[in-house]
């Protein structure tokens, strides 16, 4: 519904970020500070353990000196100082670490030039910190840490991704094939070997600021600059983005701009409200049009860790559309809506007047069978959008598809067989089936791409929902096809022919949509039409792994860094069987 802008490759950019932040907390007043009991000045040190070939104590000073292999232990927090020389000053509770600076905690090191560590203040300077964690390197000329901010100045991360490679879509059923595959390394090789390898992106940003929050991690950038290669593919003056502590919801503050069948043309500014458990709720105020006339309206979008819901409304069209969807446990969700296209498994998405859907997705992988079973079932209240007519509907499909084709030559062409049905049944007792079954060839020759199924099948009875009819025909046949023109361009068009041309609305095409894809390698724009919903498709094809990522930046400022933490919870990534 709305056009928005995939940028999860940054947000995959700043959680690399985000686990320097722990690295650099090893020195917050956690590790370093007193202890203060609630309501009381009285401050009790923390047990410090010093090591070192030679110690030595001047009392005129009050001060303790640690050098050759000099280490300060701090076993109740599990944080440990190494340099060539420690200095403890115990009247003004100050340590000094001068040479090799190492600083670790829970398996992350810190390196540094000097550091200067004040437990009255809980703060603590670094020069020229780095650090290698995982697959990143970053440094940078100077640290200030605080109990609840750090911040470092004029600084560089370096990002290895070459072990992880996956495509951001904003239209998934696009994105398949679109970027030429990779090989990876198999292993973490020495940061030495890579970090000074030609980046495939680069972000350059005055101020990049990391917010921890109970229930959320807001990244901003300020005055940014984002390429692929050499070539510029955003600048902002600002940008915010947004995600629960599971990450799996992103949201960002860009601006709602698109163009659909409910709500006409629109563009507005976004603001999105933190809201407890991790929840957003995201409102623009919206200008519309359509080739008659010009309005106003709103966009509002409700996303938490089991819940999505959109909502819009234009004077254009004078209609509020909203659809939604609520996980449930057991591979069982909610979904909801009203003069939206909603899914309804292989009959594709259809819009009715409003629709409330319990629906459970089974999916099995049988080897023995060579068989991918998806099974659908759902039960619910639906309108139809043509008349005022609702009844209650239970609705059952499923999907039987080769798991390994059954032939294939080489790398060119796949042949694999598929079969379908839906038994449908009404409130007053009116029932409808379909069953279909066909091929289904995958073509792959250098520049031209194709992937087409035939269907043969037979229809039972006629639903009393037109929105809810079988439209692809007794004979149909799903076409696929690209083309690239050059590097940089690709043509593609995806297509359901009803050759019998028996649908409800007796069209031979029953999905109609030709699309383009334009940029370089790695970042691609998709633009393109759906002629049966009479909408504009806009989205960004953005693949993520290939080669490193550099980020500089002038201010890295990280903010609540002990809420910066994200849980080991994932979300359930079950294969979900695809109809079409």
């Amino acid at each position: 519904m709305s056009n928005k802008n995939n940028l999860r490759y940054l947000y995959k950019t700043f959680i690399f970020l985000i686990i320097f932040c722990f690295a650099f907390s090893t020195v917050s007043t956690e590790a370093f500070a007193k202890k203060e009991e609630a309501g009381e000045k009285q401050q009790t040190p923390l047990m410090v353990d010093m090591n070192s070939q030679k110690l030595e104590y001047f009392p005129e000073n009050r001060e303790f000196v640690a050098t050759g292999n000099a280490e300060l232990v701090i076993k109740d927090e599990g944080s440990k100082l190494q340099a060539k020389k420690i200095t403890f000053q115990q009247d003004t509770q100050m340590i000094i670490a001068e040479g090799d600076v190492k600083i670790i905690k829970a398996g992350n090191i810190v390196y540094g030039d000097y550091t200067r560590i004040d437990l009255t203040k809980g703060s603590a300077l670094v020069d020229n910190p780095y650090s290698v964690i995982n697959n990143m390197k970053i440094k940078a000329e100077e640290a200030n840490i605080y109990a609840d901010e750090v911040d470092a100045l004029r600084g560089k991360a370096v990002i290895n991704n070459e072990d992880v490679s996956f495509i951001f879509s904003t239209k998934k059923e696009f994105s398949e094939g679109n970027f030429k595959k990779h090989e990876k390394t198999g292993g973490n090789r020495p940061v030495e070997e890579w970090e000074n390898e030609k980046p495939s992106y680069s972000i350059k940003a005055k101020t990049i600021e990391l917010k921890g929050k109970p229930d959320h991690n807001i990244i901003v950038m300020k005055n940014a600059t984002i390429k692929i290669g050499k070539i510029t593919i955003a600048k902002m003056p600002y940008f915010e983005m947004s995600t629960n502590k599971e990450n799996q919801n992103i949201e960002t503050m860009l601006p709602e701009i698109g163009h659909s069948q409910e709500l006409g043309g629109y563009a507005g500014p976004a603001h999105v409200f933190y809201t407890p458990g991790g929840a957003t709720l995201k409102v623009a105020p919206l200008f519309t049009w359509d080739q008659n006339d010009i309005g106003y309206g709103i966009f509002s979008r409700f996303m938490n860790s089991t819940n999505k819901t959109e909502v819009g409304y234009s004077t254009v069209k004078e209609k509020l559309t909203y659809n939604g969807t609520q996980e449930l446990p057991k591979d069982f969700s909610l979904l909801y809506g009203a003069n939206s296209y909603i899914d309804n498994g292989f009959f594709g998405a259809q819009k009715s007047d409003f629709l409330v859907d319990l629906v459970h997705n089974h999916v099995i992988d049988n080897e023995d069978l060579n068989q991918r079973i998806h099974i659908r079932s759902s039960a619910g209240y639906a309108e139809d959008y043509l008349s005022d007519r609702g009844t209650m509907r239970f609705k059952n499909q499923g999907s039987f598809t080769n798991l390994e084709p059954l032939w294939k030559y080489k790398e060119f062409l796949e042949f694999k067989f598929q079969e379908q049905y839906d038994i449908t049944v009404y409130g007053k007792g009116v029932t409808t089936a379909v069953v279909r079954a066909g091929p289904r060839l995958d073509f792959n020759f250098d520049k031209f791409h194709v992937s087409t199924s035939y269907y043969q099948g037979g229809v039972h009875g006629e639903s009393p929902l037109s929105f809810d009819k079988y439209n692809y025909g007794k004979s149909s046949m799903i076409l696929f096809s690209s083309l690239d023109v050059t590097k940089k361009v690709r043509l593609g068009y995806l297509g359901y022919i009803n050759f019998s041309e028996d649908g409800w609305d007796n069209r031979l095409f029953a999905e109609n949509q030709i699309f383009a894809l334009v940029g370089p390698e790695d970042v691609k724009l998709l633009i393109g039409y759906d002629s049966v919903r009479k909408r504009t498709v806009l989205g960004l094809e953005l693949l993520v792994g290939r080669g490193k990522t550099d980020v500089d930046f002038e201010t890295l400022k990280i903010i609540n860094p002990d809420d910066l933490n994200f849980s080991k919870k994932k979300k359930n990534n079950q294969k979900q069987g695809q109809y079409i």
